[in-house]
């Protein structure tokens, strides 16, 4: 089963749910099926991670960058407003949990991204609620 994994990942993906639904455990690729929901959850949390970050970038722009406000507030705007409808289908309760576990280094990269973007220093904790960011 080994073999078919590293040939045909699709072909796998199907076999071993196949597998699940007709109970026959024995026969799954269990050392490939836990790389696979760990590599799952970990891409989950970083992509919510990521919408999280652009988000909080968006609304620093929206709140701290005058020079370009009045040509680009709308779409930063609309960007926070795709970014959130993202971010609300791809959250779930464990991974808002650790995404507040690791606001400050979050946020502190959203402020990084903010200086190389605008050249401008964003307040040093966010000034933005967790609760607005992650609805």
């Amino acid at each position: 089963m080994n073999k078919l994994y590293d040939i045909d990942f699709n072909l796998w993906s199907k076999k071993q749910a196949q597998l699940l639904r007709e109970g026959k455990f024995h026969e799954l690729d269990i050392e490939h099926l836990i790389e696979e929901v760990e590599d799952l959850g970990k891409s989950e949390y970083k992509t919510c991670r990521s919408y999280t970050i652009l988000i909080i970038i968006h609304l620093l722009c929206i709140n701290y960058w005058e020079v370009e406000k009045e040509y680009n507030e709308k779409h930063w705007q609309r960007e926070v407003y795709n970014f959130r409808i993202l971010l609300k289908k791809n959250l779930s309760t464990s991974i808002k949990n650790k995404l507040i576990e690791n606001w400050q280094e979050i946020y502190q990269e959203a402020a990084q991204d903010f200086k190389e973007k605008t050249n401008l220093i964003a307040p040093e904790s966010c000034p933005f609620a967790i609760e607005d960011i992650l609805q």
